[in-house]
């Protein structure tokens, strides 16, 4: 199972302005010299398998992180 994250971001923003950090249990993402999101994660997850991108999400640009949860499909 998986969730995602969307930041807003302006069209001047490209990848290489972007630093995107998971972690286990803490995610942050960094755009130019502005942190708008960071913290502690509810549960782990599968950082190693977890990534970002930017896309369009309803017309709005955005970076996307996808979080694998770690323990999708276990009951």
């Amino acid at each position: 199972m998986r969730t995602e994250v969307f930041v807003p971001i302006t069209d001047d923003v490209q990848a290489k302005d972007v630093t995107v950090d998971i972690r286990r249990s803490h995610l942050s993402v960094r755009v130019k010299d502005q942190l708008p999101l960071e913290g502690q994660l509810w549960k782990d997850i599968r950082a190693d398998e977890s990534g970002w991108l930017i896309d369009k999400e309803a017309n709005q640009r955005c970076i996307i992180v996808t979080l694998i949860k770690r323990d999708a499909g276990r009951l």
